[in-house]
């Protein structure tokens, strides 16, 4: 055999280092494509639960407007009128649930007329109806935050006035009604706390300000917040902020 083809034969095959070369390579490569993919992933589930969470609280505000959809087989007595929906979070250091249940009084309109639709629903007896609670929980890992650092503990009351018929939002932050499974209100008195909390102390409960609602999760490279606008009417008080938005607000 010549040298020529000796030489010939030699060139066809690939030295270890050539391999490991490619394999070092090619791994890299699908590294990068893996943690891209597994990045889209973690943003697309954050995704799902900041539009979970909105939603869920548009479907509290089609609940007040439709009050036939919450009412059910026990959503109010006969003697009774359903006048809306109140919203927990925070319970037991629950950031990723938060509940709801629907607000009864009085069927006979206000004895006395009143600008604040806190005092009017006092009036009413307003109390919250055991029957009607519905637990939320919130999907791939995320909670409910008030900013960067603080969990969201409060109460939001989304409910008709006696006298107009109109609905309004009120949110009292910090205050919370222990709600969390069906007739546990009633053993825990959560109802008769929340009847006296907005006779004695309705000035807890604000109208006059936005509240924001930071969703967290520990998965995602971004934090954005759902606005509820101040004494909101219906489901477009439920606004998702832009990035931008939301790291002004502290989210």
């Amino acid at each position: 055999m010549s040298n020529n083809q000796e030489n010939d034969n030699e060139k066809k095959g690939f030295t270890i280092i050539e391999v490991m070369l490619v394999l070092a390579i090619s791994g890299l490569m699908l590294i990068g494509v893996l943690g891209g993919t597994f990045d889209s992933i973690r943003v697309q589930r954050y995704n799902d639960s900041l539009n979970g969470f909105a939603e869920s609280l548009r479907k509290v505000y089609n609940e007040v407007l439709n009050p036939r959809s919450n009412a059910g087989e026990n959503g109010g007595a006969s003697n009774q009128a359903i006048y809306g929906q109140i919203v927990v979070f925070g319970l037991d250091g629950q950031g990723d649930k938060f509940y709801n249940a629907t607000l009864v009084g009085k069927v006979e309109p206000p004895e006395k007329e009143d600008k604040d639709f806190i005092r009017l629903l006092a009036q009413q007896d307003i109390t919250i109806n055991c029957d009607t609670i519905t637990e939320h929980v919130m999907t791939w890992g995320s909670k409910v935050f008030r900013n960067t650092n603080q969990q969201f503990i409060g109460t939001v009351v989304i409910a008709r006035s006696p006298l107009s018929g109109v609905v309004h939002t009120a949110v009292g932050t910090g205050l919370e009604f222990d709600i969390k499974t069906v007739g546990r209100c009633e053993s825990n008195k959560a109802g008769e706390r929340f009847t006296n909390q907005i006779k004695n102390n309705p000035g807890e409960f604000k109208t006059t300000s936005d509240v924001n609602f930071c969703i967290n999760s520990d998965d995602a490279p971004v934090s954005r917040a759902v606005r509820l606008s101040a004494d909101g009417s219906n489901t477009s008080a439920v606004n998702i902020l832009n990035e931008t938005d939301s790291l002004s607000v502290g989210c």
